[in-house]
């Protein structure tokens, strides 16, 4: 009997040390998520419902009770601060003309699951069109040499339109061209420049370098004294005269 007393008190101390660890991991779960913001749930809201305007919020422990006012009338929504999902929707006042329910459209990460779903590839862009009657999104999606926009429904994410069309490769570049040699004048067109600084006659002409720059010396007699004319043997630009005693 005392044996069989022992097995139930051993048992039940475990049972205990067991439901204590569960309560304490539930409880650091619980308090480990950070709510969101308010801030944070505005952002929520302009999302799901583009064009709205907030015009009350109040804060709770659990919800952000918002009031806000689309084209379609205004509504009270209750956001859950943990997770940001909705708790409720409710209309305050409705437009005569607009008294269907308000529309949710899809996020971008939704439009991106169902453009795939139709067309394999990667996503270039998304881009949100038409925020008014009839939203839109806009996907860009590339495979090999194609591309492919889907146009899709902001709010079943059906597809509407689909275009494609051939990516144009870029043009391989041209190395630059190489400078051309520069051309040397002849040494009859330094002598007949030379002749043009010196009036007389050609002695000799002789050719030279100064520092990679190319260049002729055009010996001249006068009937007075000789002269020695260089010229730049690229321009033609006479660079230097000299006079021998």
């Amino acid at each position: 009997m005392k044996k069989q007393r022992m097995i139930w008190m051993t048992g039940g101390a475990l049972l205990l040390v067991i439901l204590i660890v569960i309560i304490q991991q539930f409880m650091t779960s619980m308090t480990s998520a950070s709510p969101i913001t308010e801030e944070e749930a505005r952002e929520l809201i302009n999302e799901r419902y583009p064009n709205s305007e907030v015009l009350t919020v109040e804060e709770t422990a659990d919800v952000f009770d918002f009031t806000f006012k689309t084209n379609a009338g205004e509504y009270q929504l209750l956001l859950n601060r943990e997770d940001g999902s909705i708790a409720s929707l409710e209309p305050v006042s409705v437009n005569a003309q607009d008294d269907q329910p308000i529309e949710e459209l899809l996020t971008e990460e939704q439009i991106r699951e169902k453009a795939n779903a139709e067309k394999s590839g990667e996503i270039t862009n998304v881009e949100l069109l038409n925020e008014g009657d009839s939203p839109q999104y806009k996907a860009t999606i590339e495979e090999g040499n194609t591309r492919t926009i889907l146009y899709l429904n902001a709010v079943t994410g059906e597809v509407d339109t689909t275009e494609e069309e051939t990516i144009e490769e870029a043009p391989p570049s041209e190395a630059p061209a190489e400078p051309e040699p520069a051309k040397i004048i002849t040494a009859d067109e330094a002598g007949n420049i030379a002749l043009t600084a010196v009036a007389g006659e050609i002695d000799d002409i002789e050719q030279g370098e100064s520092n990679g720059v190319p260049y002729y010396l055009v010996e001249i007699e006068t009937e007075e004294d000789d002269a020695t004319v260089q010229v730049n043997a690229i321009s033609g630009e006479v660079i230097n005269i000299t006079w021998d005693d």
